[in-house]
């Protein structure tokens, strides 16, 4: 299953480009221990033992899209010797020429790398995030950076669903249109039929599209990101209400883009 190279973020709080530095790949940190020699043999067969008990047990939460890849993933390290192992993990470290344990620099805490907002480019070019949209304001505005209570959350959250509603049923049910407007719909999306296969039905593919969530999400205390047992649509569906309605009105909120990282 292939993963987005691109993700959208959302940071909480004024001093944004300060706060999305803390999860980022780019901040460089005293160098630490990243991994003792010894340890090499007992992390790999921990990791192992991880993955197998993830792809023999019969009842799990993990989407099936990703037991293939935990497969590959055990096989893999399978063959691996311990010092293979080491080295793999430790890629860009710098090893101590007595012991070869290995140093790092970077983030322990990294989630992403190459993180972006793209307010000045909008405002300047009309310039925007190839994976991100701004945000609509209560005025008719659009900008990457606003207050909470400035931001028209009618046109954010959970709009134009009979659209999204009538492009799964036009296409997916192949019902006939109901007029010119559907007409048109249905025939600009009609050779789509496999984009819709990333849904698990109608619902899924409304609420995907029109709720407002992102990938990631930044505060001054902890990050956020859906993890392997939770679906896109639940993340989606729990995203508003978990992380939008409990704030105030005066809170900033920043959208940002940035590359997703496997290994840190």
């Amino acid at each position: 299953m292939s993963k987005s190279i691109f993700k959208s973020l959302l940071v909480i709080g004024d001093n944004h480009e300060e706060l999305v530095k803390k999860y980022s790949l780019e901040t460089k940190v005293e160098p630490y221990t990243y991994m003792w020699r010894d340890d090499a043999a007992s992390l790999q067969k921990s990791d192992m033992k991880f993955l197998e008990k993830v792809i023999t047990t019969k009842v799990h939460q993990f989407p099936s899209a990703y037991l293939d890849l935990f497969t590959c993933e055990y096989l893999k390290l399978k063959k691996m010797s311990d010092f293979d192992y080491f080295l793999l993990k430790t890629q860009g470290c710098t090893y101590d020429e007595e012991t070869g344990d290995a140093f790092s620099d970077k983030n322990p805490d990294a989630h992403y790398s190459g993180e972006k907002c793209y307010q000045e480019e909008f405002i300047t070019t009309g310039e925007e995030a190839p994976c991100a949209n701004p945000f609509v304001l209560k005025d008719g505005t659009y900008s990457y950076s606003a207050k909470k209570g400035d931001i028209d959350w009618k046109r954010m959250h959970m709009y134009n669903t009979k659209t999204y509603e009538a492009a799964w049923e036009l296409v997916v049910d192949d019902r006939e249109a109901l007029n010119e407007d559907e007409f048109n719909l249905k025939k600009s999306m009609q050779n789509r039929k496999a984009y819709f296969k990333n849904f698990e039905n109608k619902e899924d593919y409304v609420l995907r599209s029109c709720a407002f969530y992102t990938q990631g999400i930044v505060t001054d205390k902890e990050y956020f990101e859906k993890d392997f047992k939770t679906t896109d649509g639940e993340w989606a569906k729990a995203y508003f209400s978990k992380f939008i309605k409990p704030l105030s009105d005066d809170t900033l909120l920043t959208i940002y883009e940035a590359r997703n990282i496997t290994e840190h």
